[in-house]
């Protein structure tokens, strides 16, 4: 079994440049470099910038590991706490065209749409308690496959018609019900 290596301060202090950029986060070291470069002169580097070389884990949830939330006290919604600025992959405080929601998952046309919600978990804590439609027709049957549910495959159709499948993915619809449940 390899021994996990270990960083000093001193030693993550020095890669403190957008083309050596690392920080410390909940005990780990992150080599964040590949990310610099992916998404080099995006304005939401810049916190990430200002603190190249240094501990960032005041900006996470020691146990979930995720961005740290609060309660707004003007809008009582909840909001990540980003004290140096909204980071890359933090969505912003309210609702804008240039935010893409949309999740994409590959699925396996074996799978269960119950099994596919557990994934989808990982996007969205409050899935489980959702609808799940097809097309505007009734709520699907999550014990049951997509092609149970009557979901076509359209891939062979979209060939067809020299269309990209990549491009035009069936689309299960995911409603929100107010119902009031806890993460």
């Amino acid at each position: 079994m390899k021994r996990r290596r270990f960083f000093t301060p001193l030693e993550v202090s020095s890669h403190n440049t957008d083309a050596d950029l690392w920080v410390s986060f909940l005990g780990r070291v992150c080599d964040l470099t590949p990310l610099i470069e992916e998404h080099r002169g995006d304005v939401l580097l810049l916190p990430i910038l200002e603190s190249a070389g240094r501990d960032i884990s005041r900006w996470f949830d020691p146990d979930t590991r995720d961005v740290l939330q609060y309660v707004d006290p003007l809008t009582n919604c909840v909001r990540y706490y980003t004290p140096r600025g909204r980071f890359l992959h933090v969505p912003p405080t309210g609702p804008r065209s240039d935010w893409d929601t949309e999740q994409r998952l590959q699925v396996c046309s074996e799978e269960t749409l119950l099994e596919v919600q557990q994934r989808y978990l990982n996007y969205n804590a409050h899935a489980g308690s959702y609808t799940w439609t097809h097309s505007g027709g009734g709520a699907l049957d999550m014990s049951r496959t997509l092609v149970e549910n009557n979901v076509p495959d359209t891939e062979h159709e979209l060939q067809d018609l020299r269309l990209d499948a990549e491009h035009c993915p069936p689309a299960i619809l995911v409603h929100y019900n107010d119902d009031l449940t806890e993460g």
